[in-house]
């Protein structure tokens, strides 16, 4: 097992699985644990979801690819793809079933515009494309349009933070007005992928060919840390903050980077020494410390 407990080890337990063990398609955009401690996989084919024993399958309406799950807290499984969003929830008889959200939205509104991400708050659901915003208050759904086309939006530091494609960062307000971050156009020209806090007030922005840049008392400027060099040439993709203080950064190139609370490298784990795929999509910090990273090509590691 990828687990916190081996972290000081130079190298943990890996346990992979491939689409020979779950069945389905061979990519993996998105991870998520339910209450009761299970897995779930937004694949190209379906959702997937996993006990700690077996593997079951779920199809959207048009059998779409899932790009995105989050779990909720009352046990709905929220995703997300080609022109659909809604969530999986156990009926009276304890079977995963299917509730459209797009369903309320009028015809062509979703066009051909696909669900990349997923944002769950306490008192509302926001479902992303790169266009719109679909913010569902648990009883109906609204539509949010952003100052230009979105990346992603992300809760870091208690605020719901944006990247706008050609503008900067802005943060999305409880109105649903947004506004700008200060001196964040630094940002216009790179793309985005991830914005995480550094632990001390702060935010790490990654983007996909400039590493990291760090958001602080009013200033944008590149992070300091000599590991930037590695991910301005790994390209970078996701990011998650351990509940030890640590991060993981997942990039394109070369598997992932496990860092402490200080921002040194703890371990580097790739295909070289266990990963089935340098290209890490997703991530997932289970309950019981596990670190499950979902690739491209050959499937999940644990």
């Amino acid at each position: 097992m990828f687990a916190h407990s081996a972290f000081a080890q130079d190298a943990p337990g890996i346990r992979n699985f491939t689409p020979f063990h779950y069945g389905a398609q061979n990519q993996n955009w998105g991870l998520a644990q339910s209450p009761e401690g299970w897995i779930y996989v937004a694949n190209n084919g379906c959702l997937l979801e996993f006990d700690g024993a077996r593997w079951q399958q779920f199809l959207l309406p048009e059998k779409q690819t899932v790009r995105t799950v989050m779990a909720g807290p009352d046990g709905a499984i929220f995703c997300g793809g080609f022109a659909e969003f809604g969530y999986w929830k156990p009926n009276v008889f304890g079977l995963m079933e299917y509730h459209s959200l797009s369903g309320q939205m009028q015809a062509g509104l979703l066009g051909k515009e696909e669900i990349w991400h997923i944002l769950v708050a306490p008192s509302y659901v926001l479902f992303q494309s790169f266009s719109a915003i679909y913010k569902y208050d648990y009883h109906k759904v609204t539509v949010i349009r952003p100052p230009n086309s979105i990346m992603f939006a992300r809760e870091v530091n208690g605020k719901v933070l944006l990247p706008v494609i050609g503008r900067g960062l802005y943060e999305l307000l409880p109105d649903d007005s947004f506004r700008f971050i200060e001196n964040t156009e630094v940002l216009s020209d790179k793309i985005v992928q991830f914005l995480v806090s550094d632990g001390q007030g702060g935010i790490w922005a990654g983007t996909t060919n400039h590493g990291i840049f760090e958001i602080k008392n009013g200033r944008c400027l590149p992070w300091s840390n000599p590991l930037n060099d590695a991910f301005r040439k790994y390209q970078l993709n996701k990011a998650l903050r351990l509940r030890d203080g640590g991060w993981v950064i997942g990039t394109i190139l070369n598997g992932a980077y496990v860092l402490d609370k200080a921002g040194g490298l703890r371990l580097c784990p790739y295909r070289e020494n266990g990963l089935q795929n340098n290209t890490v999509l997703a991530m997932l910090e289970d309950r019981d410390g596990n670190l499950w990273l979902g690739g491209s090509t050959e499937g999940l590691t644990l």
